[in-house]
């Protein structure tokens, strides 16, 4: 399963490029402009829980779901030292089925693009529609067409540190629009040496105007884009690699 051996350096790699307080200070204001009805969030694909636990801080009362276990186990060792009291799932978003209520859902690092098919994405708006309270709030980011065509690509990434070396390569299928990626790991043991793992992750190019009509046909109101970190809405997706979207649960008369 995608991510069972990442789990264990997963932080060490993201700490090159995501801050995650800027992240969830940054999500957090997209919530309060979008007018988040209460402070109940979900954080769909939540991982080791970074951002989970930076939203929490910030006042937000936090929840977390993800497919994979090792992910979940270092969420809760993280949680665990900080003392934090934050309630974990182990679900497949697309078959989503929680047994509270939320204000917003949150899903970061283009979770949503490993739902390779528009049916899967379909499933999962339309679940978290079913958890959300009126008037919630769907907060994501995806990676563009532009990035998985043409940054990732058919192209080779590598990585190297004391701990840890992995390989990233990618291609991309045009037709298909999935991107691909096989990663070897070489993780250092307590012994010494390095133990080679691999992975296979698969992410689908959805384009700005596919998530609007996804949305709109799963009982949600797309409200704006912007562009990674930014508050302005994007004018054009065109170079953007990777763009936030807010949308809103309709209401029930709107739905039935």
């Amino acid at each position: 399963m995608a991510y069972e051996n990442l789990a264990q350096v997963y932080d060490k790699i993201m700490a090159e490029d995501v801050d995650y307080q800027v992240w969830a200070k940054y999500c957090s204001e997209l919530f309060k402009k979008a007018h988040c009805p209460g402070k109940a969030i979900v954080d769909l694909g939540c991982g080791t829980g970074g951002i989970t636990l930076e939203m929490q801080r910030l006042g937000w009362q936090m929840c977390g779901v993800d497919i994979s276990p090792a992910m979940l186990m270092q969420a809760q060792e993280r949680f665990a030292e900080e003392k934090a009291d934050i309630e974990l799932y182990c679900q497949d978003i697309a078959k989503l089925d929680l047994p509270l209520k939320f204000d917003g859902a949150l899903a970061t690092f283009d979770t949503l693009n490993y739902l390779t098919k528009a049916e899967d994405v379909s499933a999962c708006l339309k679940r978290v529609g079913e958890c959300l309270n009126p008037q919630g709030i769907l907060l994501f980011d995806y990676n563009t067409f532009f990035k998985l065509a043409d940054i990732l690509g058919d192209n080779t990434y590598s990585y190297y540190s004391d701990d840890v070396v992995y390989i990233w390569e990618n291609t991309f299928d045009a037709e298909e629009k999935i991107c691909e990626m096989e990663l070897t790991f070489f993780i250092k043991q307590d012994n010494g040496l390095y133990e080679r793992t691999f992975e296979k992750h698969r992410q689908k190019a959805y384009e700005l105007n596919e998530w609007k009509s996804l949305l709109e046909k799963s009982g949600f109101s797309f409200l704006a884009a912007y562009d990674q970190l930014e508050f302005e809405e994007i004018a054009e997706e065109e170079f953007a690699e990777k763009i936030f979207i807010v949308a809103q649960k309709k209401s029930q008369s709107l739905e039935g």
